[in-house]
């Protein structure tokens, strides 16, 4: 398990996980967005564990990526395993997949990944916040009912943990490839971006309540693939954190048709808790995905997870909606 004794194991995880992605973008220098091709989907279904009995809850899966070369792929995944007994894991995977071409509507893809998980349980009737990290495994078969566009899925997944439970699912799933026949509304000369998000924040403790969060960043484009930021962030004050602080992160960026873009980011958090009585000055992280949409040529609208990474079991969720102006 992660603790503040290896705070260097963050930045390292989190960041690299991105790394291959944006050396990817940045040698794509002629911004020809027709020479990237993506994937996205989105899978369901359940599970068992090796220990704590079977799942609670169900499992479910959301990634999206871009292809690499010819029959391979990368993904960032967000994967919820399910819940067995005094369990709640979830995390995030960089996962490469290689892709078995029976002919132009059957396909086999076979990921394997590094995946950073988060797990609220209980000990001694506390509750902690488990980091580790793993091995994500999955073969999937996949149906195109529109060649090299729509398809079904049907994907067994395999979780290998160190020093901790592992689990099993099968799903079902939809996704799409998307390639721009043109340059994305998104790609303008104008390469800065002022954002902010209003939404929901909610802890890993059960029975404390909603409350709201707000996030103003600055976002700085390197190209159509990459991109960094700087931002403010209020998470509210749900009796347990009440929890402030300024991000930085590193953006892989999907301009995946000419209004619509996906991206992940992640980086370090320098936070300030006001509920905090020995150490209200801290150092977490947040790993965030994000849909926008683009209105006009400057303003988009956006929908944004983020995901509070703490060293203090109290990991939080954000959900938030926002407005970004690019200038």
């Amino acid at each position: 398990m992660i603790n503040k004794k290896q705070l260097w194991f963050f930045p390292v995880v989190l960041i690299s996980h991105l790394f291959i992605f944006i050396s990817f973008a940045i040698s794509h220098e002629n911004n020809d967005i027709k020479s990237r091709q993506f994937i996205v989907n989105l899978a369901y279904g359940n599970g068992w564990a090796s220990q704590g009995g079977e799942m609670n809850w169900s499992s479910y899966q959301v990634s999206f990526g871009e292809k690499m070369a010819n029959h391979f792929f990368a993904s960032i995944a967000y994967l919820n395993e399910g819940h067995p007994n005094n369990n709640h894991r979830d995390g995030f995977a960089v996962i490469g997949t290689g892709v078995v071409d029976f002919n132009q509507r059957i396909k086999l893809d076979l990921s394997l990944g590094p995946y950073f998980s988060m797990n609220t349980t209980r000990r001694n009737k506390q509750v902690h916040n488990d980091k580790r990290v793993g091995i994500y495994g999955s073969v999937a078969l996949i149906y195109y009912l529109i060649p090299d566009r729509f398809y079904l899925q049907a994907q067994y997944n395999h979780v290998q943990m160190f020093n901790s439970f592992t689990t099993d699912s099968v799903m079902v799933g939809i996704g799409s490839n998307f390639q721009n026949e043109l340059r994305s509304s998104f790609a303008t000369k104008k390469d800065m971006q002022i954002s902010y998000w209003l939404g929901t924040s909610q802890t890993n403790r059960a029975k404390l309540p909603l409350k709201i969060g707000q996030q103003v960043e600055f976002k700085h484009f390197i190209n159509d693939a990459a991109a960094y930021s700087v931002s403010y962030l209020y998470e509210g004050d749900n009796g347990l954190v009440n929890r402030q602080g300024v991000v930085g992160q590193i953006w892989y960026v999907m301009p995946i048709s000419t209004y619509w873009m996906l991206s992940a980011g992640a980086g370090p958090y320098y936070t300030y808790d006001r509920h905090e009585i020995n150490n209200k000055n801290d150092l977490a992280g947040v790993i965030s995905l994000q849909i926008d949409y683009q209105l006009v040529r400057h303003l988009s609208t956006n929908f944004r997870f983020n995901r509070v990474v703490s060293f203090n079991d109290k990991d939080q969720d954000m959900f938030m909606a926002g407005i970004a102006w690019r200038f």
